[in-house]
């Protein structure tokens, strides 16, 4: 019989393990020899329906039951990294498990999908992963890590609902923020140091210097709430402005050079606040207002 194109020997398509070629078909197109992981069944299936996914079991599941988790990440940190399927089936046959690589310590292991997808296991297990919430150096050697001794402190807690609203799926909040594709900028996410630097020389004041002025307890705010938590687009915020950070109330470049256009036109705050929610139905406060004229929040904008 004729060899195939590619060998797909050894590879998981959906439920279906391929064991051996089969030889091709009556229209010359490759067949496969699989193994049903759910039911256990063996099955001569045409390979090009493997490599499309229009088939993903010999017949006992359908393709809208099957969530393929390959390459996808959970846990702490995003660090575990879903390599592939795994040949192992619960007693019952309908749950799946998966191989996956932790990227801090590199240890590969098997866990049942409904773990990751639940957030009830959020690390590999290891005790330097786990409970001293190790984070990855930036630009450094696959799994060196650094114990940051921050855990426990309040900048610590900021920067991990940061990180979780973007990435964990479990959170409540993801919705608002990783589903909307809000990301965090690569060497904060890998390095809680590199976080902190900004934070304390690159923004217009600290964190004291914030709670100071305001007498209240800073989070972390986006100027722009359609994009990232990334340099240039994070201020401190009081629980207030951040609830006040809505979709439907937030600026923009276009409404900040018009409100600094008006400033400097000698226009007073409340005048400009009510041209701002005639002309771009702006439903924030007159104290967001007042930020932008004062060069609190938008400075990168003239």
């Amino acid at each position: 019989m004729g060899r195939p194109i590619s060998n797909l020997i050894g590879q998981i398509f959906g439920y279906l393990k391929v064991k051996s070629y089969a030889g091709r078909g009556k229209n010359g197109h490759s067949m496969w020899t699989c193994l049903c992981l759910l039911c256990g069944k063996i099955k001569v299936i045409l390979g090009k329906a493997l490599v499309s996914g229009g088939t993903i079991s010999c017949g006992c599941a359908k393709p809208s039951n099957f969530k393929d988790l390959t390459g996808q990440f959970f846990g702490m940190f995003n660090q575990l990294e879903v390599l592939h399927r795994s040949d192992k089936i619960d007693t019952q046959g309908n749950k799946r498990y998966w191989v996956y690589r932790c990227t801090i310590c590199l240890i590969e292991k098997e866990i049942g999908g409904w773990h990751l997808t639940s957030g009830s296991i959020k690390s590999c297990g290891n005790k330097d992963c786990q409970s001293s919430h190790d984070v990855r150096v930036a630009g450094g050697k696959a799994g060196a890590i650094i114990i940051h001794g921050l855990s426990g402190t309040f900048l610590y807690k900021l920067y991990l609902n940061m990180i979780y609203r973007c990435y964990d799926l479990t959170n409540k909040s993801y919705k608002n923020y990783g589903a909307r594709g809000i990301t965090v900028y690569e060497p904060w996410r890998n390095n809680i140091f590199s976080f902190i630097l900004y934070t304390m020389f690159c923004m217009p004041e600290t964190l004291a210097q914030f709670e100071a002025r305001t007498g209240k307890r800073a989070t972390i705010g986006r100027i722009d709430n359609d994009g990232n938590y990334e340099p240039g687009n994070i201020q401190w915020e009081t629980d207030q402005e951040q609830g006040q950070n809505k979709q439907n109330n937030v600026l923009n470049p276009e409404i900040v050079r018009f409100i600094k256009a008006e400033d400097k036109a000698g226009k007073t705050g409340t005048y400009i606040f009510e041209q701002v929610k005639i002309k771009y139905g702006f439903k924030g406060s007159l104290s967001v207002i007042g930020r932008v004229i004062r060069n609190e929040i938008w400075t990168n904008i003239k």
